[in-house]
């Protein structure tokens, strides 16, 4: 029926749910008879996978005409809802030409084969799970779902992952520093949604593994740039997948910098959305025209990230945290995100976060958090301190 879909996790709040059926349209909800006390409370009809079984199997078996098998060229594919600062998640449109386009190039440029298992352990109202899902399924890889309704952490993952043997695992850096031992069958670690620390790179590393960092926010189609990462080699976010173009742009003006300058990341090409969903205001903001006459940039539009980066002699782009980490404390300059990355070089250290706080108007101080590595000892004040 060439429908655009919504994805949605039914762990959200009933509030929040409400809210994206509302925003979006919505005109009926699928999904399965697990779910049917948290679904029934919306007044939408509700089809229930369960019951359509029937009827489905029932159905003439024959092969899609071409009109079933070719949507519209601009038709919207889905609407993906991500955190807006106003307390209302934002809907990001995704047009069929954008997810096609990442798909296509994802399953060639990451090397999933069909011989390999795929983990899928994110929820799908995360736009990382298109990676988990359809690029595999378009490489004839096998994947394996995690346990339904539990999110799998430290042991039960590695054991859960160790049983299934599986080959290809996506997650996020802080998901993969609470595996402790290796895993003797992965073969591709994508790592992916924040940043990836260098100890991360120097545990997981093995000879015939490909260590992926792919960056990329959900406005592009999940990736936009993939780096592939090696011990003692500075951490990237690496070059742009084919058909996107990087620019590093001034932060407070239609302006692109020179090479190794630092500033704000542009993403251009046909992967950008289409824009928010009923937010014409944001909308216009964040998605710039084209003033630079971008190759093979068909929308004509650029994408302001609010990332800072810059682009090094390597021709890879460095990231250095969001617009706005940057903080001054008693008359010095610093950089959040540099500070997280020295404490995540201590042995005792799986994750760092630093955040600021006032301990009286007037006063900025640093705090730090963090988690230990299963079984490391205490961390000492006077250990972080000799780094820092």
């Amino acid at each position: 029926v060439n429908a655009a879909f919504i994805p949605l996790d039914a762990s959200f709040p009933k509030e929040r749910i409400g809210f994206i059926l509302q925003d979006a349209g919505a005109k009926a909800i699928v999904s399965a008879l697990d779910f049917r006390a948290t679904l029934d409370a919306f007044a939408l009809p509700l089809i229930l996978l369960d019951d359509a079984e029937a009827a489905i199997d029932a159905k003439a078996k024959r092969r899609l005409t071409e009109a079933e098998r070719e949507p519209p060229a601009n038709e919207l594919c889905y609407i993906v809802y991500t955190s807006g600062t106003t307390g209302n998640p934002k809907g990001v449109a995704i047009g069929h030409p954008s997810i096609c386009n990442f798909v296509k190039v994802a399953a060639e440029v990451y090397g999933i084969e069909p011989r390999d298992r795929v983990y899928q352990g994110m929820t799908i109202a995360f736009d990382f799970s298109v990676e988990e899902l359809w690029v595999p399924l378009i490489s004839g890889a096998t994947l394996v779902p995690g346990s339904p309704g539990t999110s799998l952490v430290g042991d039960e993952l590695e054991a859960f992952l160790r049983a299934n043997k599986v080959t290809v695992l996506c997650c996020v850096p802080t998901l993969l520093a609470t595996i402790e031992q290796d895993l003797p069958d992965l073969r591709i670690l994508l790592a992916s949604g924040e940043a990836c620390p260098q100890n991360l790179v120097e545990r997981w590393h093995r000879p015939g593994r490909a260590i992926l960092n792919a960056y990329g926010p959900t406005e592009a189609t999940v990736t936009a740039t993939l780096a592939k990462l090696y011990p003692g080699k500075p951490v990237t976010i690496g070059s742009p997948l084919p058909t996107y173009t990087i620019v590093i742009l001034d932060e407070n003006k239609d302006e692109a910098l020179r090479k190794g300058a630092l500033g704000e990341i542009g993403i251009a090409g046909i992967g950008l959305a289409d824009g928010y969903l009923n937010r014409s205001d944001i909308t216009e903001k964040k998605f710039i025209p084209d003033f630079l006459n971008i190759s093979n940039n068909p929308s004509k539009r650029i994408y302001r990230t609010g990332d800072v980066g810059l682009i090094n002699d390597q021709d890879e782009v460095e990231f250095h945290g969001r617009i706005g980490t940057q903080v001054k404390v008693r008359g010095y300059r610093i950089e959040l995100g540099e500070i997280e990355a020295i404490i995540s070089q201590l042995p005792q250290v799986a994750q760092a976060v630093v955040h600021t706080y006032e301990p009286q108007p007037g006063t900025v101080e640093l705090v730090a958090y963090y988690t230990r590595h299963q079984g490391a000892s205490e961390l000492l004040l006077g250990e972080a301190a000799q780094t820092l």
